[in-house]
């Protein structure tokens, strides 16, 4: 019976990762914003002072992931305009315009998912 409990605790607890992730709150807390401004990341906690820059040029790699993400997300659209026999100049601009709203917003969100895995994988290696 107790084991139940706690397997519910744990399932309860990876949905709000899910849910703080989606409103950028705290990886260890899940309670503090993690945002300053529009785009900005704050460097700390203000409800429990954890670091969100543990290192220097640590978000270089949610910067590739975004990238790529980004560009995965574009290759589809453009097989089909051009298996659709899309005008060469939609074929040109609109690669640039999805790029600019989709690869904005995976840029920016892959730097709270990498600070939320980096979170999760350093607990598992410290064992909590």
């Amino acid at each position: 019976m107790l084991s139940m409990n706690t397997h519910s605790k744990k399932n309860k607890k990876s949905n709000l990762s899910l849910l703080s992730i989606l409103l950028a709150r705290c990886p260890s807390c899940r309670v503090g914003k993690m945002l300053k401004g529009g785009f900005s990341i704050r460097s700390r906690c203000s409800q429990c002072d954890y670091n969100f820059y543990p290192e220097s040029g640590f978000y270089v790699g949610a910067i590739v992931v975004g990238f790529l993400l980004s560009a995965i997300s574009i290759i589809p659209p453009m097989i089909i305009m051009k298996v659709l026999d899309v005008d060469i100049n939609l074929l040109i601009i609109i690669p640039f315009i999805e790029f600019f709203f989709v690869g904005t917003f995976l840029m920016f969100y892959c730097r709270i998912i990498w600070l939320h895995i980096h979170y999760q994988m350093s607990n598992r290696l410290d064992g909590n």
